[in-house]
């Protein structure tokens, strides 16, 4: 997973992050992915299995973030 570090996503509602790091939850030692907005400084905290996760957008199975394995900027 280390090699996501720094990569671009696009949630599927459009928004733009990239991935900071990785974590793991204080309580209850779960994964969590790191996130920061590209146009704020904004950072975010999700669940590894929620982000990584796919769901139904205009009647279409998407991934809720989709990875930019291309460069890492927009």
């Amino acid at each position: 997973m280390d090699e996501l570090i720094g990569k671009p996503c696009t949630h599927f509602k459009g928004g733009r992050y990239y991935i900071v790091g990785f974590a793991k939850h204080s309580e209850d030692h779960s994964e969590l992915v790191i996130y920061r907005s590209a146009t704020s400084a904004e950072m975010w905290a999700r669940p590894r299995e929620l982000f990584f996760d796919t769901v139904i957008s205009d009647g279409k199975e998407v991934r809720r973030f989709a990875i930019d394995n291309g460069t890492n900027a927009f």
